[in-house]
């Protein structure tokens, strides 16, 4: 019938002309479509096809016509009547026909001989063509199944013979025999097989095996596979056992491990045994449990694969998202196991994509994904953080155990070479990734600075491109590249300045066209624009890129006019703010910039910016958190503009300070709008301090802007001030609420926020609370600005200008090193005029010092100068400090500043004490005593200034009086807590003493012994006098922090120096020169508290016996809150009882130590003195000695002093003589029975005269 139709129609064709030809052909494809054609060639191949294989297979005899359907019943009675004929082994043998051997040099992909003619043909579909099914298990075989046997009286059952094989599956097999021949081939299994085999006929074996043979094996069984593929091995070849199923539980942790599904979610091992092969989790080694464990996906991760390597790319990183939760404490269901491990997984999966980061395909893709998922998915929380200028360098190392030498060249490349190979998203994500490398460390900013055609190839990519093709480009440019030249910028001077030479002309294009000229969609526009000036703010503050004021002069004009303008978003009129802020301080003083001159304040003037910054306020309400932080940015800009007309404007900027006041005065009377911002930022900034037991990021982001917007108000006050006031005013600029700002001041100053990076996890705190010091350093700048305010306010006298000046200036933070230094030149020049004992040229005598203190050169480089070839001289320079910017830029800052960014909190100590001295300690005004005791390496000495001349004594005496006049005033005005501390009181003392070391008089000298001078010993003493034991100061905790001296000690001694080596140095020194000096004694007495290791003990009571009748000091001298840390917990240490021992029985402990060593010998003697829980197990066998010895060598004091001692374990204070020694009855009674029972009697009737009678 097909055959007809076909002819009909090409006969039909034939008649045709060609345009009724052709008009039928667009009818077809206009009903049927363009795809028709092709659909019709491939239904006539296939149709050919199986034409060709129908007739190839008649011809072969393997497609033979049906036979005939038979008569049931016909066939049946004619089955009945045949004689039953048995199985005869001489039947023919049929082998199942096997596969040739491959050859020896085919390889293992060589295509079969069978399908070597095929073509690989693909379908012309749609993706509406496809579609998706979910995965069903594969249907289970048809199971065979066993019938029982049929009965006797059966008349149905047909015989078909008897079997007289051996059956594979069972290998016992008994057959009752019913006849002799039935005998002969009965088949049984244990010893009798032998006998069996030699009864049957000849040929028996052979005729088994090849009826084995016979069987047919069930499709899919171990039988059938090794038959089809491999017929030439064995079937007991232990090469094959992997075809096994085995249905014992598999043996190791296989069904315990830890697996994963293919998009990284853990499986219950309840599930992993029950789920289908069809989902693909079988795929490994043990097959048996659906899932992949660890070592699973990382060898996965290495195949040579390439389909193998991309999934399991994606199944960690899927795993990586879930360790992430669990890392910030979330609960991932099933994946306890990795809990703790979540840093080193993250290390080993991050390996496995940098590993496979150069590869091409879907693994190079995938590899990309799943490197930033570790590294910027990961930390999406802190690089927020890092944006805002601090370092993330953490305490894990993930980021520093990356190699950027092999990461950061496969990056370039793939910017530079490859980029059409990769698709825009990944490219984005290297983008993000090298950002988030950028934002470790200072180390890692300068390699992807260095790094060839990296930074180039990233700016052509994002920013270049996209703005030449214009608004025919499919994408916008990428701002987030502009904000890694941002932070690349922040990391150092050195890198801003490679970065100025390079990018400063391709970010220009961004500010020269406005946002609403601009072919980009309006938000890409204003966020590139945004980004742009934030860009040139961070090179102005180091006074790089000024010059685009004056090149691009109508164009900044212009862009003035748009930010103040109300069709400009506040985040684009802040980002102005800013920058022209920089821009300002940089034309104070010309000379700061680099190059010189490149913006003047001439310039500035004529520009007149203020103009419409002050236009700008009108049209700005104070409703939102944005509009005030809008006022907050006006006010510092024009405060910075006020502050330029008092150095560079004629007659101190009076007529510029004039016209300004005229206009802002009255939007600061009350209800006024300046007036009404002021008192909303207040109220909320006393209400956030108020509920700060949970603050998370961006409470504390909100907080920072409100303390920037009163910081800048502050400022805007002060400089409407003249230029060479002193003191108050005689009336106000404008109104403030000056009550609400030292209210404010003094919240802040007692608040715990400054102890929150310091402070152990804990739940109340965000995730990244570390790096929080990015946002309290805001609160510093604050609390720098109001101390310059205070000291104008006619109500603040001088006494708590310079209490609030001690106080304060212990809050501020890295940034602020300008400011401190300021503070302490006024504190200085304000101290004489207070106390009639103060040295006049205390500023000139201390101010190397602080200076150091604050910012001190910490290293010292080697240059060769010139000279004679025999000669060459060296000249030791200094290296200053890192600088950090601060947040309000001066043109001493603009000059000096070396970076914008905060060192990380996790930093050590020591790059700690190289980034900044701030924020300062309570004893800051003691530091020069740490050069004198330095002074051989002293960097301070060597760069003293020509007209510096003082002795040791000079500058002890000076240290000393100011420390002792601050703590003064601290504790008058209720801020004894910001004064110097008992132990740094200590430590200053031991310093003066130790100026006696034998190595330590080498640059400043003096006739005498710096600590017998009266006036130092007076200081001394005076200093040390609140922290006796009598008189403890208030602010003072109740208990001695252990380990606490050292702790202060780590500050000033060499890295690696152990206080415990200082103290020695100290005890030998006292025992060579002291001379019983009193004071020096007393400062040996600290360390021995129970506090601390029992090293101080034995160094003081078994190698230094000899001094103890030169130390004569009494209870209440002892420089402790309480004398309990002197008894608790009792002593336990074998050495040094013996010790205390001997000091009481030779008499050489007086005082207060001989009543620590009766103490502790009687705790050590008598159970009552101690609790078991926390002084340990009494050991009855040294109480019997020790009493023993105290009565047999001791004098009666002693005696009795052991007998009748007497503590309360559980009290507040320490019992001191005459209380300790009156044990009462009931104590005695015991104490006299134990005698009785474990020393003996004899000792009990010696003792009787101090024991009750019974």
């Amino acid at each position: 019938m097909r055959e007809q139709i076909s002819r009909e129609n090409e006969a039909r064709i034939a008649g045709m002309t060609p345009e009724e030809i052709e008009d039928e052909r667009k009818q077809i494809l206009e009903r049927f479509g363009a795809g028709i054609g092709s659909l019709l060639e491939k239904a006539k191949r296939n149709r050919m096809k199986r034409a060709s294989e129908t007739a190839y297979s008649g011809r072969s005899g393997a497609a033979s016509p049906l036979p005939p359907r038979l008569d049931e019943e016909a066939t049946r009675a004619a089955l009945q009547n045949l004689q039953e004929v048995p199985i005869s082994p001489e039947e023919p043998k049929f082998e199942r026909a096997r596969s040739p051997a491959p050859p020896a040099l085919s390889r293992p992909d060589t295509r079969p001989s069978s399908r070597a003619d095929r073509r690989l043909r693909f379908a012309d579909l749609d993706p509406k063509d496809v579609y998706v099914y979910e995965s069903h298990p594969p249907s289970p075989r048809k199971a065979v199944l066993a019938l029982p046997p049929p009965s006797k009286d059966d008349q149905d059952v047909v015989s078909l013979g008897t079997f007289r094989g051996r059956m594979a599956s069972s290998p016992v097999a008994i057959v009752e025999p019913t006849s002799q021949d039935d005998q002969q081939i009965e088949v049984s299994g244990g010893d009798s097989a032998g006998d069996n085999t030699a009864s049957q006929p000849q040929g028996t074996a052979d005729k088994e095996d090849y009826a084995l043979k016979d069987q047919e094996p069930e499709e899919g069984t171990p039988e059938y596979i090794r038959r089809r593929y491999f017929p030439a091995v064995p079937a007991n070849d232990p090469n094959l056992a992997w075809m096994s199923t085995s249905t014992e539980p598999s043996e190791g942790p296989a069904s315990t491990d830890l697996r994963f599904d293919l998009h990284g979610k853990p499986i219950p091992p309840s599930l992993s045994a029950k789920l289908p092969t069809s989902l693909g989790l079988h795929h490994h080694a043990e097959g048996s449990h659906a899932g992949y464990t660890l070592d699973d996906i990382f060898l996965l991760s290495r195949s040579t694969v390439p389909a193998q390597r991309t999934i399991m790319m994606g199944v960690l990183s899927g795993l990586t998202q879930l360790l992430s939760k669990m890392k910030k404490g979330e609960y991932v269901p099933h994946l306890e196991e990795l809990k703790g491990k979540e840093e080193e997984t993250r290390k080993r999966i991050v390996a496995a994509g940098v590993e496979a980061l150069n590869e091409r395909g879907s693994v190079g893709l995938r590899a990309v994904e799943l490197v930033w998922q570790c590294v910027v998915g990961w930390d999406e929380d802190l690089i927020g953080l890092g944006l805002e200028g601090i370092w993330l360098e953490s305490a894990n190392g993930l980021i520093r155990s990356l190699s950027l030498e092999f990461i950061l060249p496969s990056i370039s490349t793939m910017f530079n070479q490859n980029r059409d190979a990769y698709p825009h998203e990944s490219l984005v994500q290297l983008l993000e990734i090298v950002q988030r490398l950028a934002l470790e460390n200072v180390a890692n900013a300068e390699k992807i600075v260095g790094e060839d055609k990296l930074l180039s190839g990233i700016v052509q990519y994002f920013l270049l491109e996209p703005h030449s093709r214009g608004p025919e480009e499919s994408r916008s440019p990428e701002p987030e590249a502009i904000s890694l030249l941002i932070s690349l910028a922040q990391a150092s001077r050195s890198i801003a300045e490679a970065l100025a030479r390079s990018f400063v002309d391709d970010i220009l294009r961004f500010i020269t066209i406005l946002p609403e000229s601009s072919s980009f969609p309006p938000p890409v526009a204003t966020v590139l624009l945004a980004r742009s000036l934030k860009f040139y703010t961070v090179l102005g503050s180091y006074g790089l890129s000024t010059s685009v004021a004056s090149t691009a002069m109508e164009h900044i004009a212009r862009l003035n006019h748009y930010a103040c303008s109300s069709s400009a978003s506040t985040e684009l009129s802040l980002a102005w703010m800013q920058l022209a802020q920089v821009w300002i301080a940089c034309a104070i003083d010309p000379h700061a910039t680099t190059p010189p001159h490149a913006i003047t304040w001439s310039r500035v003037l004529a520009w007149e910016w203020h103009t419409e910054w002050l236009a700008l306020l009108d049209r700005t309400g104070g409703t939102s958190q944005s509009e005030r932080e809008l006022w907050g940015c006006v006010w510092g800009a024009l405060a910075s503009w006020l502050e330029g007309c008092k150095v560079n404007a004629v007659r101190g900027g009076e007529k510029e300070r004039e016209n300004l006041l005229r206009v802002a005065k009255k939007s600061f009377e009350q209800n006024g709008p300046a007036s009404s911002v002021v008192s909303a930022v207040l109220d909320s900034l006393m209400s956030d301090l108020g509920n700060s037991q949970s603050l998370s990021r961006s409470q504390l982001k909100g907080m920072a802007a409100n303390a920037d917007t009163i910081r800048n108000v502050i400022r805007l006050w002060l400089a409407f001030l003249p230029p060479h006031l002193e003191g108050p005013p005689e009336a106000p600029p404008f109104e403030l609420p000056f009550d609400r700002l030292s209210a404010l001041a003094a919240n802040l100053l007692s608040h715990s926020i400054w102890n929150i990076p310091q402070a152990p996890r804990v739940e109340i705190y965000p995730p990244g609370y570390r790096y929080f010091p990015v946002y309290i350093q805001h609160f510093a700048a604050l609390l720098a600005v109001y101390l310059s305010l205070s000291r104008r306010l006619p109500a603040v006298t001088k006494e708590l200008w310079l209490a609030q000046a001690c106080s304060l200036i212990l809050r501020l933070t890295p940034g602020n090193e300008e400011a401190v230094l300021e503070i302490f030149n006024e504190v200085l020049r304000v101290l004489p005029t207070l106390g009639p004992n103060i040295n006049p040229q205390s500023a000139s005598i201390l101010g190397p010092f602080i200076q150091d203190a604050v910012l001190s050169r910490t290293k010292e480089e080697e240059e060769e100068g010139g000279g004679d070839e025999e000669e060459e001289s060296e000249i030791k320079v200094a290296k200053p400090r890192t600088k950090l910017t601060p947040l309000v830029p001066t043109p001493t800052s603009i000059a000096s500043a070396t970076t914008a960014v905060l060192i990380s909190p996790f930093a050590g100590v020591k790059f700690q004490r190289q980034f900044s001295g701030l924020p300062l300690h309570p004893d800051w005004m003691l530091n020069a005593m740490n050069h004198l005791l330095h002074s051989g390496d002293s960097v301070v000495f060597k760069h003293l200034p020509k007209e510096w001349d003082a002795s040791e004594v000079d500058v002890t005496r000076t240290s000393f009086t100011f420390a002792l006049y601050s703590r003064n005033i601290l504790h008058r005005f209720k801020l004894g807590r910001y004064a110097v501390s008992r132990d740094e009181a200590i430590l200053s003392c031991m310093k003066v003493f130790m100026l006696e070391h034998g190595l330590v008089k080498d640059s400043v000298t003096s006739n005498d012994e710096v600590f017998r001078d009266k006036t130092v010993e007076t200081l001394m003493e005076a200093l040390l006098e609140p922290y006796r034991a009598r008189s403890a100061p208030s602010g003072e905790s109740s208990d001695g922090e252990e380990w606490a001296l050292e702790k202060e000690a780590g500050r000033f001694l060499p890295t690696g120096t152990p206080f415990y080596q200082f103290y020695t140095d100290f005890v030998g020194l006292y025992d060579a020169i002291s001379f019983s000096h009193p004071l020096f004694a007393l400062l040996l007495l600290p360390p021995l508290s129970m506090h601390y290791a029992i090293d101080y003990r034995k160094l003081f009571w078994c190698e230094y016996p000899q001094i103890l009748r030169t130390i004569s000091i009494y209870p209440n001298q002892v420089l402790s809150n309480n004398l309990r840390e002197y008894l608790y917990p009792v002593e336990k240490d074998p050495q040094v009882i013996g010790s205390l021992l001997s000091g009481i029985v030779k008499r050489g402990a007086k005082e207060f130590l001989w009543w620590v060593a009766i103490h502790h010998v009687a705790a050590n003697i008598w159970q009552d003195l101690r609790d078991g829980s926390l002084d340990g197990s009494f050991n009855e066998e040294r109480g019997v000695k020790l009493l023993q010895a105290v009565v047999d060598q001791g004098d009666n004091e002693t005696v009795v002093g052991i007998v009748r001692y007497w503590q309360d374990r559980g009290g507040d204070e320490a019992r001191v003589s005459p209380t300790c020694f009156d044990a009462a009855q009931d104590v005695l009674k015991r104490r006299k029975e134990w005698i009785e029972q474990s020393v003996g009697k004899g000792y009990a009737a010696r003792l009787a005269g101090l024991l009750p009678a019974n």
